[in-house]
């Protein structure tokens, strides 16, 4: 039981670790996406960096929406999150039995938390190709 607890805690370790680095890297996206819009928009007020300049900083917030749309950070750092929690509960559970039938058991549902949440995984995301109201 001590060895299913062990990889328990680093299952829970790894999803903590996946999560947050995902919700970090859609908050940084956004960030520099405000920070593009700022920027550009400084730069045409000023009039400085006209042309090529302008357009590329302009161009940064739409290819931060395509990005993060496209990889779904948010949605993938909910899923680590969800599946953190689940391992973690289970967790908690291992350390209040000790049989060999608990241990069982525990690996049952572990398998269950597996199989489940690999049919909620995010994917990668589309570009809408349905007609809306026609």
């Amino acid at each position: 039981m001590n060895e299913i607890k062990d990889n328990l805690r680093l299952a829970v370790a790894k999803y903590r670790r996946l999560a947050k680095a995902n919700y970090y890297c859609v908050f940084t996206l956004y960030i520099v996406a405000v920070l593009a819009s700022v920027s550009s928009t400084m730069m045409a007020l000023n009039s400085f960096g006209a042309g090529k300049a302008l357009a590329a900083v302009t161009a940064i917030p739409g290819l931060v929406l395509i990005f993060t749309t496209t990889f779904r950070f948010s949605d993938k750092a909910k899923w680590h999150y969800d599946k953190k929690n689940q391992l973690q509960a289970l967790l908690r559970l291992a350390s209040i039995e000790s049989s060999t039938a608990s241990a069982n058991m525990i690996v049952e549902r572990w398998n269950k938390i597996d199989a489940q949440m690999e049919k909620s995984w995010p994917g990668f995301g589309s570009i809408s190709t349905k007609s809306h109201g026609h």
